[in-house]
């Protein structure tokens, strides 16, 4: 391929990409950043959240959605009960002292929950399955082995973290910078 052939792809492929970027920016909404309500580390989270759907990256984005909500949750649950208290609760565990404290509603527990559910769906893949797959007389299908993530479920991971910490910090989701 030529320098110019190869430099004209390379171009071509930078502005799909740029336009792609845009469109999944656009699907994700935004989050206002306000450092006197957020924890700093907490919107380096976001961040990373939103960049990696961006990217198409969606098990990182269903992650780091998911450590933004255990983030969010040992926060303010430490403050509620103390950060040594709190450092031995899991993400479920965070998320019943959160709404036993009265610092989520029901609807944002079913969030929460749901968020944990999706990361777990990815994260912690049914390993006990896929070694009696692999143990079976049957011809082991690799395929199954590699859980692809859907966009659609990092985008409701993003929609339904963008509505705790809403909630939690007290401001409008309108613009991340």
């Amino acid at each position: 391929m030529s320098s110019d052939k190869h430099q004209r792809t390379v171009s071509s492929t930078i502005e799909s990409l740029s336009i792609n970027s845009v469109q999944r920016q656009e699907e994700l909404g935004y989050i206002n950043y306000n450092p006197d309500k957020i924890p700093y580390i907490l919107t380096e989270i976001v961040k990373e959240a939103n960049l990696t759907y961006i990217l198409t990256q969606y098990t990182a984005s269903i992650a780091t959605s998911a450590i933004a909500l255990e983030r969010t949750f040992f926060e303010v649950v430490s403050k509620k009960i103390g950060k040594k208290k709190a450092k031995k609760s899991n993400l479920f565990g965070l998320i019943e002292l959160a709404f036993a404290y009265k610092i989520i509603t029901q609807s944002l527990r079913d969030d929460a929950h749901k968020i944990r559910e999706i990361r777990n769906n990815y994260i912690h893949a049914n390993f006990d399955k896929i070694l009696r797959d692999i143990n079976t007389d049957d011809e082991f299908d690799y395929g199954s082995f590699y859980i692809i993530s859907s966009k659609d479920d990092a985008l409701t991971a993003w929609e339904k973290i963008k509505n705790i910490l809403e909630h939690i910090y007290h401001y409008n989701a309108e613009a991340f910078v």
